[in-house]
């Protein structure tokens, strides 16, 4: 619910995003393989079909996508950090991707 509010900044939602990734990244290394044979189990006795979901992750890319052309007009301490060179650089990646 927290990502989901109108006052949830795109870069604070990847840092989760990513803290999120992180913490299924470690339980895929020690946990999954335990997990995913009980899962097995599972589906064999409801007579499911397994499914992977990507939807997520596709999300999460285009999010990523999304904050490395507008990411220094989301944050106003950023923008104002950043020097001639940065700027004109995120406003070059900026007019390419809106010009297109």
């Amino acid at each position: 619910k927290k990502l989901q509010s109108k006052s949830m900044c795109i870069d604070t939602t990847i840092e989760q995003l990513e803290g999120v990734l992180s913490h299924f990244e470690k339980y895929k290394d020690e946990g999954f393989t335990s997990s995913m044979n009980i899962a097995k189990n599972i589906e064999l006795d409801m007579n499911v079909e397994p499914t992977l979901l990507t939807k997520h992750r596709s999300i999460f890319e285009q999010l990523k996508t999304f904050e490395s052309i507008f990411r220094f007009l989301l944050d106003s301490n950023k923008l104002q950090s950043l020097d001639e060179k940065e700027l004109r650089e995120c406003c070059a990646t900026f007019y390419s991707t809106v010009s297109h």
